[in-house]
């Protein structure tokens, strides 16, 4: 029985609820294996898991719309023009970042066409104008942006409850790990042979 926990994602996408909660890859098994657990503490651990992980997943799209209302919605019109990629770029680094990381290694390239250029940072183009721009500008904004969302309060909050979820995921392992060594397995299920003695099942 292969079951995953997980640690949440905090490059782009936000992740969905889903990404982190605990699941079971033989899904036939998934309600045994939850019968089972309403015995011991685990149940419980998970049932924090999953919360944690749905809060993780609204607060994350939050944060997103923010970007989008701070930097796309609200430009001012100039001989440049911030695309979506700009926000997914920024919320990618500082949420590497939140975590501990160094961020992305990605780096800033200009591509320039017969009608002008577009700016990139790693595989997202964040910027486009007509050719000659100022390119240089919206290298700084960028910079500027990522360093401005990292010291912005629902980061912190994010950053927060992913280490919880992280915490929550290891020990949620362990307690299954020690779980699957005990004979008999603890707890009971329709699928159990008592079950079917009985005629329960």
């Amino acid at each position: 029985m292969a079951t995953k926990v997980r640690g949440v994602p905090l490059a782009w996408p936000p992740p969905r609820a889903k990404t982190c909660i605990p699941h079971i890859e033989d899904q036939g098994l998934e309600q045994c294996l939850r019968a089972h657990l309403q015995a011991s503490d685990v149940h419980t651990l998970l049932k924090d898991l999953v919360a944690n992980c749905q809060e993780f997943s609204s607060k994350a799209r939050d944060l997103v719309s923010k970007l989008r209302l701070r930097y796309l919605a609200a430009q001012e019109a100039d001989s440049g023009a911030l695309l979506p990629g700009f926000v997914k770029s920024v919320y990618n680094e500082v949420m590497l970042r939140s975590g501990g990381s160094m961020g992305t290694s990605e780096t800033y390239r200009i591509q320039r066409f017969e009608t002008g250029w577009m700016l990139y940072r790693g595989a997202w183009g964040v910027t486009r104008g007509p050719d000659p721009g100022p390119v240089d500008v919206y290298v700084e904004r960028h910079k500027e942006a990522s360093k401005d969302t990292a010291a912005w309060t629902e980061v912190g909050e994010l950053s927060a409850l992913a280490q919880r979820i992280n915490t929550l995921a290891e020990e949620a392992r362990s307690q299954l790990r020690k779980l699957s060594l005990r004979r008999p397995f603890p707890g009971r299920c329709d699928a159990c042979p008592e079950a079917h003695e009985s005629g329960t099942f």
